[in-house]
C-alpha cells in the first residue's frame, strides 16, 4: 500500500476492502457516523451488540465519540433498554462531577417514564 511504485499500490476502489478497514472497532465508529440514516431495528441490533466491544475502545473514544451519540439516541425511548448498558459502562469511568453534568441530564427523563418499553 505504501510502495513508491504505482503498479504495486492498490487502486482507490480496493482500499475500502483492505483488511486494514475490516476492523470491528472501526466498523462500530463508522456505524455511529451514519446513525441518522439507520432504521430503529438496525440501531437496536447495533446497540444490543455494542457492550461486547466497549472494553476494547480507548477511553478517549468512549468519552468523545460514543457517549455523546448514545446520549443523543436516548431521545428515542424504544432504544433506551439497548443503550443503557453501554452508557453505564462508560459512566463507571467518569468522575461523579462528569456524570452529574454530562450524563444525568439525559437519564433524568427516563426516571419519569410511565410505560417503559419492553424488550
Amino acid at each position: 500500500m505504501l510502495s513508491t511504485h504505482a503498479e504495486v499500490r492498490p487502486v482507490a476502489k480496493q482500499i475500502p476492502t483492505s483488511p486494514y478497514f475490516d476492523d470491528l472497532l472501526l466498523r462500530a465508529i463508522l456505524f455511529l457516523d451514519v446513525m441518522v440514516q439507520k432504521s430503529p431495528p438496525e440501531k437496536a441490533e447495533f446497540f444490543r451488540s455494542l457492550p461486547k466491544v466497549m472494553p476494547q475502545f480507548p477511553d478517549r473514544i468512549l468519552f468523545r465519540k460514543i457517549l455523546p451519540t448514545l446520549l443523543e439516541e436516548l431521545k428515542d425511548l424504544q432504544l433506551a433498554p439497548f443503550l443503557l448498558l453501554s452508557i453505564l459502562f462508560i459512566c463507571e469511568k467518569l468522575s461523579v462531577e462528569e456524570y452529574a453534568t454530562k450524563v444525568l441530564p439525559f437519564l433524568r427523563p427516563l426516571f419519569t417514564v410511565a410505560d417503559p418499553p419492553q424488550v
